[in-house]
């Protein structure tokens, strides 16, 4: 939000760039979630250990709800780079449900939730859409849920309802 601010209000834009090699000093980045430390400053064992448990996330999820996997920036980076995008600061992960069985996000997000704290994992922020989920390593990342809904298609906010194929993401 705070980023968001700085690009509407002309005196912070004006001064974006000084504020920018003042975070990159300090091994920051100014990006959408704020003054953050991104992928561009962390070395490929951090990264790796990032995804090792990030993938303890996903595996515990997978043991409740099948259909999970890293998303977002984290697919998309290391699909087309085989890295991790530098200005990301974040891992996401994606989790469909059918709608039938969870008839809301907010019915998802409780079910989840409650999965994660039951195998260990701390739960810092609950949101629309998704949860920030802490291993107990202390890497962070989010949790997305989406709804399959009838049709066999996925709906994740912010995308388009009905914007994904269950077969081409899984």
């Amino acid at each position: 939000r705070a980023a968001a601010e700085i690009e509407k209000n002309s005196y912070w834009s004006d001064k974006r760039h000084l504020l920018r090699k003042l975070c990159h000093r300090f091994g920051t980045d100014f990006n959408a979630h704020g003054i953050k430390r991104t992928f561009k400053y962390r070395s490929l064992n951090e990264k790796k250990q990032y995804l090792f448990t990030t993938n303890e996330i996903i595996k515990a999820l997978a043991s409740r709800f099948p259909m999970c996997c890293l998303g977002f920036g984290a697919a998309l980076g290391l699909r087309r780079d085989q890295d991790l995008i530098g200005h990301d600061d974040d891992l996401d992960i994606l989790v469909a449900l059918p709608q039938k069985e969870f008839p809301s996000l907010p019915a998802g997000l409780s079910r989840i939730e409650k999965h994660l704290r039951d195998n260990g994992f701390k739960i810092e922020g609950g949101f629309f859409s998704h949860l920030w989920v802490r291993h107990p390593d202390g890497e962070r990342c989010d949790v997305f849920v989406g709804l399959i809904e009838d049709d066999g298609r996925l709906s994740f906010y912010p995308s388009a309802r009905n914007s994904l194929a269950t077969d081409i993401l899984f």
